[in-house]
């Protein structure tokens, strides 16, 4: 896709990306192997973590519902404790009474923070 925006003269120097589950694991992976390219990743009920090993200078977004499958809630414990540990900027939410679903709440929450 940033391809073949290039081709048609538009050059992007920085994304802003955000995924939600399936979609959340493609943006945390493009953010972690590309972190130059990536300004900010929003991550919400990822399916799945690389590890976070070193400190990036991508601030990241991760958002779980309480209510969602253990193993998500997992990733995004995992996460968090990652980033701590490697300093990486993040801003982690937890949502009340939210399953595995995209919320208008989380959504603003997301522009809010691509607003930042």
């Amino acid at each position: 896709i940033i391809k073949s925006f290039m081709k048609q003269g538009i050059n992007i120097k920085q994304l802003n990306m955000f995924g939600f589950s399936a979609g959340a694991q493609f943006v945390q992976r493009y953010s972690l192997l590309y972190p130059k390219k990536v300004a900010k990743s929003a991550i919400y009920a990822s399916g799945g973590n690389d590890p976070l090993t070193k400190k990036l200078p991508v601030k990241f977004f991760y958002g779980i519902g309480l209510e969602d499958q253990q193993n998500r809630k997992t990733f995004a414990k995992q996460f968090k404790a990652q980033a701590k540990k490697t300093k990486t900027s993040l801003i982690y939410l937890e949502y009340q009474n939210t399953g595995h679903n995209l919320t208008d709440q989380v959504i603003d929450d997301v522009i809010e923070f691509f607003n930042q």
